[in-house]
C-alpha cells in the first residue's frame, strides 16, 4: 500500500474508453461531523445542489450528473477523529472537474480551507497520458481530501469542455489507495464488474508538489462502467508498504461507501454491502442506468 495523491492524470486521457456493458458507480458517501455546515460548504463553495435529505443524519447533493451523500458520523468515544491520511489504506479523494483552475483555487482559498498542494500544478509534456492537465489538492472542513482537476481542450469527457456550465462541472472519478493492485482488481474488476480502461506509472516533481509526498512513485489503474464516475487505484511503490500497513484504518467510519449500480443481468438478490481489500465499503444495488 502507499500514499495517494496523483490519480487524476490517468482518467483524463482515457475517459473515452468506456466499456459498453457492466456495473457503474452511482455515487459516493462522504462522512462529516456537522451535516449542516458541511452541506453549506459543498453548496456555497463548490456549487453542489441539494437533492434531498434522507433524515437528520444524511443529505444528497449533486454536481452535474454526479451524486454524493453527506453522512454524519455517529459520536463514539472510540471513533476515529479524522479521515485516513494519504499513507493509509482506506484513503479516498474525489476529483471535481473545474472549467477554470485558477478561479476555482481562488474560491476555495477564500473559504480558508487546508491546502494539500502548495500551489496548482500542471503536469508536464513528457507524460503522454497527463500532459497539460492541471490539479490542486485541499481538504474540506472535515478533513476529507478533494481534488480540483482541469482538462485541456480535447482531453477527458467531452462534456467537461462545456465552459458555459459553470466553474464546477462534475465528479470525474474517486481515487483510492490500495496495497496491492492485483488483489484490488479482483475486487473492483472481477467482483464489482468495473472495467479496466488504462494504467500508468507516475512520478516527478509536479506530482510530489501536489501531494507533498517526496519521492512518490505510483502505479495508477483506472476502472469505469458504461456511465458515471471512475475508480482509480493508487498503488504507491514509494514510500514502501512496510511504512504504511501499521496504520491501516480497519472498519472505521471514514472509509466511504461507493454505491454501485449493477445491470439486471448481474444484479444481487438484494442490496448488499461489500468491503474491498483496502477497507473501502461498497453498497451494491440494482438500479437502472440513466441512459437506458
Amino acid at each position: 500500500m502507499r500514499p495517494c495523491l496523483f490519480a487524476l492524470w490517468l482518467s483524463a486521457s482515457l475517459f473515452g474508453q468506456i466499456p459498453a456493458k457492466g456495473a457503474s458507480v452511482d455515487g459516493f458517501v462522504t462522512p462529516v461531523r456537522d451535516l449542516r455546515s458541511s452541506r453549506d460548504f459543498y453548496v456555497d463553495v463548490l456549487d453542489f445542489v441539494v437533492a434531498g435529505s434522507k433524515d437528520v443524519m444524511s443529505c444528497d447533493l449533486v454536481l452535474g450528473e454526479e451524486r454524493i451523500t453527506l453522512t454524519r458520523i455517529p459520536e463514539s468515544p472510540n471513533a476515529r477523529t479524522s479521515p485516513p491520511t494519504s499513507l493509509e489504506p482506506g484513503f479516498q479523494h474525489l476529483a471535481l472537474v473545474v472549467s477554470d483552475l485558477a478561479a476555482a483555487v481562488a474560491r476555495v482559498r477564500r473559504y480558508g480551507i487546508t491546502e494539500i498542494s502548495a500551489s496548482p500544478q500542471v503536469l508536464p509534456n513528457w507524460n503522454p497520458r497527463a500532459r497539460r492537465i492541471g490539479a490542486f489538492y485541499f481538504r474540506d472542513p472535515d478533513g476529507n481530501p478533494l481534488e480540483l482537476i482541469a482538462f485541456p481542450p480535447g482531453v477527458g469527457d467531452p462534456r467537461w469542455a462545456d465552459q458555459k456550465r459553470g466553474l464546477f462541472l462534475g465528479i470525474d472519478h474517486s481515487a483510492v489507495v490500495v496495497e496491492d493492485t492485483e488483489a484490488s482488481l479482483r475486487f473492483w474488476r472481477d467482483r464489482c464488474g468495473l472495467k479496466v480502461v488504462g494504467q500508468s506509472l507516475n512520478s516527478g516533481a509536479e506530482q510530489e508538489r501536489l501531494g507533498g509526498n517526496p519521492g512518490a512513485i505510483v502505479l495508477i489503474t483506472l476502472l469505469r462502467g458504461p456511465e458515471g464516475p471512475g475508480i482509480e487505484l493508487l498503488d504507491y511503490l514509494t514510500p514502501t508498504t512496510s511504512v504504511l500497513t501499521s496504520h491501516a484504518p480497519r472498519g472505521n467510519s471514514w472509509s466511504r461507501i461507493a454505491e454501485l449500480r449493477v445491470p439486471t443481468t448481474a444484479r444481487p438478490s438484494s442490496t448488499e454491502e461489500w468491503t474491498s481489500p483496502d477497507h473501502h465499503r461498497v453498497s451494491v444495488v440494482q438500479k437502472a442506468f440513466r441512459h437506458e
